[in-house]
């Protein structure tokens, strides 16, 4: 039960630190939820886990978790609403 209490604290997290990101620009709503999705996988420890399994150093692992992260956040605000005509 920690765990998932703890885990829905770092879902809220993300989304906050997401649409603090969005805030002057305007990413479509889906981009938004797929980016919280995106980060919240990255973030697990199944995910760190599963990269250091066969030998990948913390560091490494780490760094290659903040690249995926960084390329997320970059397609996601790229995604943005279409400007409506008036």
């Amino acid at each position: 039960m920690f765990s998932r209490e703890r885990n829905e604290r770092r879902r809220r997290l993300l989304s906050v630190l997401v649409r603090r990101m969005a805030k002057d620009r305007k990413p479509r709503p889906k981009a938004l939820g797929d980016l919280i999705d995106v980060l919240f996988a990255l973030t697990s420890f199944p995910f760190f886990s599963q990269l250091t399994a066969a030998g990948r150093t913390a560091q490494a692992a780490g760094d290659l978790i903040q690249g995926l992260a960084t390329d997320a956040v970059r397609r996601a605000m790229k995604q943005e609403m279409p400007v409506s005509a008036d």
